[in-house]
Parts: C-alpha cells; structure tokens; sequence
C-alpha cells in the first residue's frame, strides 16, 4: 500500500460519532488526536485559528464564538475528511477501513545467516 492510499484509510478509520462526543468533552485534546489519527494537522490549526479569532469577540458574545465555534470548525473538518475518504477509497463504513488496512499481503522476513 503506498503512503497516499495509507493516508486515505487513516482518514477512513475514524469514526464521527467518537470524534463529536470527544469534541463535546474535551475539544483541544480530542481535535489534536484526531488529526494525528487521520494524519492532517489542518483541522486543529483552522480550529485553533478561529479560536483565536474569536477571542476579542468574547466581551460582545459572552465567549460563544470561542467556545463553539472552533469545536464546529474541527469536527466539520474532520467528519468531512473522513467521509470523503470513505467515498474515494469506495467504502461506507469505518470497518471496511479496518479490514481494508489489515488485508495486505503481510511481508515476508527472510533471514540470512
């Protein structure tokens, strides 16, 4: 398998229900670990520019853009990712992403001696 089509699978194995409860939980951490899983660091860095962005609209909005927005911004992001992997690679769920990984041809060690 070759790094692009890796990178399509990563994308493809997450799962968009644990990605929005771990948003609802903790949403820093959990955009953080969720790039790292589907292997784009953009949805983190969007979320985080948002973040900031709304930060001197917190005295207007009593911090909702700061507090939902950015959260919203990364869970579109990577839900989107995701089923558009899904929809590349020819899928429909994040178990068929699972065992499209781990059906390769496993490589052969040989030993020398």
């Amino acid at each position: 398998m070759d790094y692009k089509t890796y990178q399509l699978v990563a994308a493809a194995r997450t799962r968009n229900w644990a990605i929005i409860l771990t948003h609802l939980l903790c949403a820093p951490v959990a955009s953080v670990v969720y790039c790292s899983k589907q292997k784009n660091p953009i949805p983190a860095l969007v979320a985080t520019g948002v973040f900031i962005v709304g930060i001197p609209l917190a005295v207007i909005d009593i911090g909702i853009t700061s507090s939902i927005l950015a959260p919203v911004t990364s869970i579109a992001m990577l839900t989107g990712k995701g089923g558009e992997s899904r929809r590349r690679l020819g899928i429909m769920c994040p178990e068929q992403a699972d065992a499209l990984l781990y059906q390769q041809e496993p490589t052969r060690v040989t030993r020398s001696y």
